[in-house]
């Protein structure tokens, strides 16, 4: 049984934070004490009802100020195949940096059209064999990284 009214109504709880009868704090109706039982911790749990409804509320509000807009999420927040699924689901784009961080994205079928890069890769990730020219943006900031382009595929 939830017991939402026993739950502070702050911003930092997901949307379907409550309480049970055990005055336990749930998730999404999952226990979070069973949770942290069952997967040990620290255990991060994302809402995916909160996730999509922020996604929401960012597309809605940056679209009415300027039409032409794509939402980026930046993967150093946090990167899963699940997650960046969910993104494109929600017609975000993202900001890949690392190598790591692209192949997240690759594996979870996202395209690459809709990605960006802000160019503070230490690693040459930026040669064909990775990027594959498939960027829709790059920003390069460091001299390291203008090297790196030099072999860029261009076209």
């Amino acid at each position: 049984m939830e017991h939402k009214d026993a739950l502070p109504k702050l911003t930092l709880f997901p949307h379907t934070a409550g309480v049970n009868g055990q005055g336990h704090l749930t998730v999404g109706g999952c226990d979070t004490i069973e949770l942290a039982a069952t997967y040990g911790t620290p255990l991060y749990i994302f809402d995916e009802t909160t996730i999509r409804a922020k996604c929401s509320e960012y597309r809605r509000e940056f679209g009415q100020r300027y039409s032409d807009t794509l939402a980026i999420y930046a993967c150093k927040a946090f990167t899963s195949q699940a997650l960046i699924r969910l993104l494109h689901e929600e017609g975000f784009g993202l900001d890949v940096v690392s190598g790591g961080e692209l192949h997240v994205a690759r594996s979870a079928g996202f395209p690459l059209d809709r990605s960006i890069s802000m160019g503070t890769i230490r690693e040459n990730v930026t040669s064909s064999r990775h990027w594959n020219g498939a960027l829709a943006a790059s920003w390069w900031t460091t001299s390291m990284n203008w090297r790196c382009l030099a072999g860029w595929p261009l076209g």
